[in-house]
């Protein structure tokens, strides 16, 4: 019970790493945009430790076993029964083996570049080799015999290396136009900040002259506000005594008819004779 208990822990404890280890991994290349190979080959490596469905299965037998090791000679998973009868055997137990609980980074790194098997049936067993030009996949020997039996086909390292050079071409041009674009993008930021300076300055000069407007017309407004009143202080004068004048004579015209009223009314000839001419 309790060794079975240790090797849970264990299990647990391999599981965690890988899974640490392919954390890490992943956001390296999400930094580096990873091709969806590097990403599966990555995600294969952790359903190693994590088990399930996805694990992967003997190569060895017929048995479908869930496999607990791998054989970097052979390029196969081995099951625990067909590990065993490997290390039995003097033609195989020289072999590197690495077994799936006991997983190191550099076991890792090997396990992602360890070479593709084929994907078509009853091919499963068998690395890809070459590739077909004609095509454009790599093949298994079975598919070189089988399905593309008179096409051009290039082993896969140097079709690799060819398309290596190819793609190093294309990259190499694709920075030339990175560097291109970095120009541009600098100097449109350029241009944005110039422009965006300009406008500023442009807003502060009209600002300044608008304020500077408001100045001239408010001292305008002062002074044409000081001769309003001057002018209005002189008309008021000038109509005060006018005023002054019209009052004055009214009440000399009033003095008149009053007087010349008790005049006629006492009806006195000798004062009538002789006022007469002092009123009309």
């Amino acid at each position: 019970m309790q060794a079975s208990q240790e090797d849970s822990c264990k299990q647990q404890s391999n599981v965690r790493f890988v899974r640490h280890l392919f954390k890490s991994r992943k956001a390296t290349l999400s930094r580096t945009q990873p091709s969806s190979y590097h990403l599966n080959r990555l995600v294969d490596v952790l359903a190693l430790n994590v088990g399930g469905t996805q694990a992967p299965k003997c190569g060895s037998c017929d048995e479908n076993n869930t496999a607990s090791s791998y054989c970097f000679v052979c390029q196969n998973f081995l099951c625990t029964a067909c590990f065993e009868a490997h290390q039995r055997l003097k033609a195989t137990r020289g072999h590197r083996n690495v077994v799936i609980e006991k997983l190191q980074a550099q076991d890792v790194e090997d396990l992602i570049h360890r070479p593709v098997m084929c994907s078509q049936q009853y091919h499963e067993n068998q690395p890809l080799e070459f590739y077909c030009e004609e095509c454009k996949v790599p093949i298994c020997h079975k598919c070189s015999v089988v399905s593309h039996n008179r096409h051009t086909m290039t082993d896969t390292q140097k079709a690799a290396q060819v398309q290596k050079m190819q793609m190093k071409d294309a990259l190499e041009k694709v920075k030339a136009e990175t560097i291109i674009n970095e120009k541009n993008i600098r100097k449109q930021a350029e241009l944005m900040d110039k422009n965006r300076n300009e406008i500023l300055s442009c807003e502060k000069k009209m600002t300044d002259l608008v304020e500077e407007l408001i100045r001239d017309l408010r001292e305008h407004e002062r002074i044409m506000k000081t001769k309003f009143a001057e002018i209005y202080e002189a008309q008021q004068k000038h109509h005060a005594t006018q005023l002054e004048n019209f009052e004055l004579v009214l009440t000399q015209l009033k003095s008149y008819v009053e007087r010349g009223e008790s005049i006629v009314q006492r009806n006195i000839s000798a004062e009538i004779l002789q006022t007469n001419q002092a009123i009309i």
